[in-house]
């Protein structure tokens, strides 16, 4: 039976939080739907956040003890979510968190032990989704464009304001995706500086102060020539990036503004390149950053007029990657292709992850 109640756990690179949602799959009409059920955020502990922060080479591994931390964190966040559920949960389908990713050198590494959550839960897990695109030669990344096709296919664009941001489209009959910047990362990083968790609204970035050489630094970084397939991590913003923000005494709301402009640029340079089919292309906005006025502003500001960007509910705000990863699960125990090689450069497509069972 291909309809099932999937929980989906997704912790991303600006630790936010662990993301838990409950969605229900069922097909209808030849076409895969979802029903919503549930979502919670189960912050991150300083301590822990820390130790995802600055992770050395030793727990860049499965079975570290930084592994350890974060799946048994992450193990009472599950037993915490379900218990406030009141339908069965058929499986569990994990992302985990990157601490290691460097495809062009054929690693990446998502800490999360499934095996060890459905042993405890009674309920099978699947988990490392990234890993077999990266053997095959692919960047392991983006992994949303199955869900954005799948699951959010009346708009000609998905937008993603995360740690970082990242887009998803079709090209004729091809799916383009890729990482385009840093997004939350840097920014909720200055804001930290200030002794905030976030510059919410982006009331800082708007207080401060435009600096134009900085801006054309950033966007003359070499990420910013190369095409699609690319990918980004969070130590390409601690090795290119924060340099740049350190180099002088820059304020941090003067940081936080060309920051802001620098994102928007990149997000409206990257849809502007695209061929779009209709007079009127919908973008669909989630993610973090979605509710950071002054950075859609930005975007807005660089953007063709024939783009406009769209924000949907809170829940597909702030879990549509959680509910993508339920999606890759489900995808998953019925051997369907959930990694797509045409937006990861792999030689071929994948049915990713590993399956723990009971």
């Amino acid at each position: 039976m291909t309809s099932k109640t999937v929980v989906g756990l997704m912790s991303g690179s600006s630790l936010d939080g662990i993301d838990l949602c409950c969605v229900h799959f069922y097909e209808s009409e030849k076409q895969l739907k979802y029903r919503w059920i549930k979502g919670h955020t189960f912050p991150i502990s300083q301590p822990l956040k820390e130790a995802l922060k600055k992770a050395s080479e030793e727990d860049k591994k499965h079975g570290s003890s930084l592994d350890q931390r974060f799946s048994q964190f992450a193990l009472e966040c599950l037993k915490s979510f379900l218990k406030k559920l009141d339908e069965k949960v058929d499986l569990i389908s994990s992302h985990g968190h990157t601490v290691n990713h460097e495809p062009e050198n054929g690693i990446t590494v998502q800490i999360g032990d499934g095996a060890y959550w459905a042993k405890e839960l009674n309920i099978p897990v699947v988990f490392d989704f990234r890993s077999e695109d990266v053997a095959l030669g692919g960047q392991g990344a983006p992994l949303v464009p199955i869900g954005d096709t799948t699951l959010f296919r009346e708009y000609e664009y998905c937008l993603n304001l995360g740690g970082i941001s990242n887009i998803s489209y079709r090209d004729d009959d091809r799916v383009i995706a890729y990482d385009i910047s840093m997004c939350n990362t840097p920014l909720n990083e200055l804001a930290q500086r200030l002794g905030k968790e976030y510059d919410k609204s982006g009331s800082i970035a708007e207080s401060g102060q435009f600096i134009s050489d900085l801006f054309h630094e950033l966007n003359d970084l070499d990420y910013f020539q190369l095409t699609a397939p690319k990918s980004l991590d969070k130590a390409w913003y601690f090795s290119k990036m924060q340099p740049l923000f350190d180099s002088r005494p820059y304020s941090i709301a003067d940081l936080l503004n060309t920051t802001c402009e620098h994102i928007g640029y990149q997000i409206a340079k990257a849809i502007n390149a695209t061929n779009s089919n209709s007079k009127l292309s919908k973008v669909l906005v989630t993610g973090g950053g979605a509710y950071n006025t002054y950075l859609i502003s930005s975007i807005e500001k660089y953007l063709d007029p024939n783009f406009k960007l769209l924000t949907p509910e809170p829940y597909l705000i702030e879990y549509k990657e959680a509910i993508i990863f339920a999606l890759m699960g489900w995808l998953k125990i019925h051997s369907r292709i959930n990694v797509l090689s045409s937006v990861t450069g792999a030689t071929k497509d994948t049915s990713a992850g590993k399956i723990a069972s009971i």
